[in-house]
């Protein structure tokens, strides 16, 4: 069974600001530091980010049967802002998916704003239909949500899913937390957490379907924080200058 799972979020960042991370090794070293509890580690196996490029991927504990998998990049299009990686080997591939490919694509709008389209196209071997599952996105359905926490002095937001999405499909809860810590007067860490109650152990695959939905927002974050912080850097300059 073929099938595709896609996503998009409209942010207020150029996407040749969003290509600089999307279509180079820049994600790799990143989205670990930004969303360690999705993914652990990206290793560059071979490759300078070009086409033929293979990464390995480090789960952390917590997704059954998923622990690391290489995939290899097939089309990496800086002029139309695509990029396309298939996986080649390891455990999702052992887990019963005859194919397993992500693609991001950034779509400009206007001058400063852009789409991240993120999309997976699989195909499952018969007798595997728990794995859709895997590729479904509980977080794009219908859903409520509510903002439990917004600390602007020490950085902090959390919101929680009150109705639909997640809730429909046997979470008790589902929140994230997202922090933004400062470590000197011009770098930050973004932490962000996803806490959850669920009865089956099973759905707990579920957490990581929205996997591509949270890299976009980490991705648009942190740009958001390197640009703000060269403005403050470049306005500080321009102040001591006059």
């Amino acid at each position: 069974m073929k099938g595709s799972q896609s996503h998009e979020l409209e942010t207020d960042i150029p996407a040749s600001q969003l290509w600089q991370v999307y279509g180079t090794l820049r994600a790799a070293e990143l989205l670990p530091e930004l969303l360690p509890h999705i993914l652990a580690k990206v290793e560059v196996v071979a490759g300078d980010g070009g086409v033929g490029t293979v990464l390995q991927l480090t789960f952390p504990p917590g997704i059954p049967g998923l622990q690391r998998y290489k995939e290899r990049f097939v089309r990496v299009d800086n002029e139309n802002y695509v990029k396309e990686a298939e996986a080649i080997d390891g455990d999702i591939l052992k887990l019963g998916f005859l194919s397993y490919m992500i693609r991001f694509e950034i779509i400009q709008k206007g001058p400063s704003s852009s789409v991240i389209r993120s999309t997976v196209e699989y195909e499952i071997g018969d007798g595997h239909p728990e794995l859709q599952a895997m590729v479904r996105t509980p977080g794009s359905e219908s859903l409520k949500e509510k903002f439990t926490k917004i600390d602007n002095e020490n950085y902090i937001k959390e919101t929680e899913v009150i109705e639909g999405g997640f809730l429909d499909h046997g979470f008790q809860k589902y929140s994230i937390r997202l922090e933004i810590i400062a470590k000197t007067d011009s770098s930050s860490i973004t932490r962000s957490t996803i806490d959850y109650e669920v009865d089956d152990a099973s759905k707990s695959g579920y957490v990581s379907t929205s996997v591509l939905a949270t890299i976009a927002e980490a991705a648009t974050k942190y740009i958001k924080e390197q640009r703000s912080t060269k403005q403050a850097a470049k306005q500080t300059s321009d102040e001591a200058k006059s």
